[in-house]
């Protein structure tokens, strides 16, 4: 009787188990199980009362390693934690080794349509599977996704790589994608600017411009004002020449252009300029001499400047010798009043000059600097004149003047001629420097600045001391920051 109470009750604790352990459970075998509730947890021991380091969600593929009481210990992948988890939780999927992979399968993710500007796939719904021989497929983790950019429009290809763990080898699968343009349909030119009138040399202002913007996807249309336009990359705005938005504009007409994203959706307005006209000429520098000595050829007018004034408001400085200079030569009188006009821009300003016809005496050489440190360029920005007995001159520019060697320390005599006349001037070179006085005249100003600022961008080079005299920050080379801490020094904002 005793035996039959004890046989009943194990027979009990097994009915009560098998009712708390699905059958899968008892399978007690070590291999590959899926996830088949909504989420099962990982556990520190095989006992619900320890520990919880996680959870595993459905769908997920899991190795068991060891089997005990209903829980398997198990390695999550993607987190690198291992732990327990109940076997009831699990669905049995086989003990096929790695080993044995044929390759993978990739389902697609839910969209493969991109929109154009979208720099990545959205991998939402896909699946990747390992193969199997005899058709057997796991779901695994731990791929990696790869794709070129999708910048540009059309078929793309996406390629998914999984290597099993402990193992050299890997296998791809891929899929598509598809660029499709942004469902712009329609740029529409609801306002032109305030200004599409100019005059030349204006500056271009595109305010008050708006465009409406129409879509293909069934979106409401959208205004774009033009400080919307110039704030949004995706629209570009391009002028026929260059022209831009603040930007000076020569005549003739232009033809500006607004698109959005792609050519094709773009509008287009003109814009006239008007040339600017030449309202008025003055002298604003008169020439080195107002004397001439010769009855054959134009007067030299050398030194001359004139200003020019436009209605657009524009003033600017013209150099005499790129004007045209009208008089008669032959016609002038020994004395003064003798009239030679100059012309630019369809105006002219009139000068007199005096005919001397004395003899000449000799010439005059005037540098305009001496001082030079070695190695440095050395002009002397000369000017020669042709003296005459009456005390009056007038420059000449076909001399001839003896080589300065920029190496050499020392004074050195320059030796100027013209025709059978001659004159002499010296000039220095000097090993000494300081810091910032490239042109060695002594102290340091704002033309230092500049010529260092041109030797920085290759428009002139320096050598020797000129070189350690412009490379103040002792970087050895010269560079705009070398520029800017002399100009800063020119003005007492800086020590060097």
């Amino acid at each position: 009787m005793m035996q039959m109470k004890k046989a009943g009750a194990a027979l009990l604790a097994i009915l009560l188990l098998a009712s708390l352990f699905p059958a899968a459970a008892f399978a007690a075998q070590t291999g590959k199980y899926r996830v088949i509730s909504a989420s099962a947890v990982l556990f520190a021991q095989a006992d619900i009362t320890s520990d919880k380091l996680g959870e595993v969600y459905a769908g997920a593929v899991l190795e068991v390693e060891t089997v005990t009481r209903g829980f398997g210990r198990t390695t999550v992948r993607s987190s690198g934690i291992t732990g327990w988890v109940q076997l009831s939780h699990l669905e049995y999927l086989g003990a096929a080794p790695e080993s044995d992979m044929l390759g993978i399968r990739v389902t697609p993710p839910d969209r493969t349509t991109l929109v154009h500007g979208e720099k990545a796939p959205d991998l939402t719904g896909m699946k990747v599977y390992a193969v199997y021989d005899g058709g057997l497929q796991v779901a695994v983790t731990g791929y990696e996704v790869y794709f070129d950019a999708m910048d540009t429009l059309g078929e793309k290809e996406v390629r998914v790589t999984y290597t099993p763990r402990d193992s050299a080898r890997t296998f791809t699968d891929s899929f598509k994608v598809t660029v499709v343009r942004y469902p712009v349909e329609k740029l529409t030119l609801m306002a032109r600017p305030g200004r599409t009138l100019y005059m030349e040399h204006e500056k271009l202002d595109l305010s008050g411009l708006t465009v409406k913007l129409t879509y293909a996807d069934g979106r409401p249309e959208q205004m774009a004002a033009w400080e919307d336009i110039a704030a949004d990359p995706d629209f570009t705005v391009s002028g026929c020449c260059g022209e831009a938005h603040g930007q000076p504009l020569e005549k003739g007409t232009h033809t500006i252009t607004v698109s959005y994203r792609y050519d094709d959706i773009a509008v287009s307005f003109p814009v006239s300029v008007t040339p600017r006209t030449l309202t008025f000429l003055s002298v604003a520098r008169q020439p080195d001499s107002l004397v001439t000595h010769h009855r054959d050829r134009a007067p030299n007018v050398s030194g001359l400047l004139l200003r020019a004034e436009y209605d657009n408001g524009e003033v600017e400085e013209v150099d005499g010798v790129d004007c045209e200079i009208v008089c008669d030569p032959a016609s002038f009188v020994l004395g003064e009043n003798n009239p030679v006009d100059v012309y630019f821009g369809g105006l002219s300003v009139r000068l007199y000059y005096k005919l001397s016809l004395n003899n000449v005496t000799g010439i005059r050489a005037v540098p305009s600097k001496t001082s030079f440190i070695a190695g440095q360029d050395v002009d002397p920005g000369l000017k020669v004149q042709l003296l005459y007995a009456d005390g009056t001159f007038e420059i000449v520019t076909d001399y001839q003047m003896t080589e300065i060697d920029p190496e050499k320390e020392g004074s050195q005599n320059v030796i100027v001629t013209y025709g059978e006349y001659s004159d002499v001037f010296t000039v220095s070179i000097t090993t000494f420097y300081r810091a910032g006085d490239v042109d060695g005249d002594g102290a340091v100003k704002a033309e230092d600045a500049r010529l260092t600022l041109r030797a920085s961008v290759g428009y002139i080079r320096f050598s020797g001391l000129a070189f350690k005299a412009a490379d103040v920050d002792h970087d050895n080379a010269i560079t705009p920051a070398d520029a800017r801490l002399i100009l800063r020094a020119s003005v007492g904002l800086e020590k060097l």
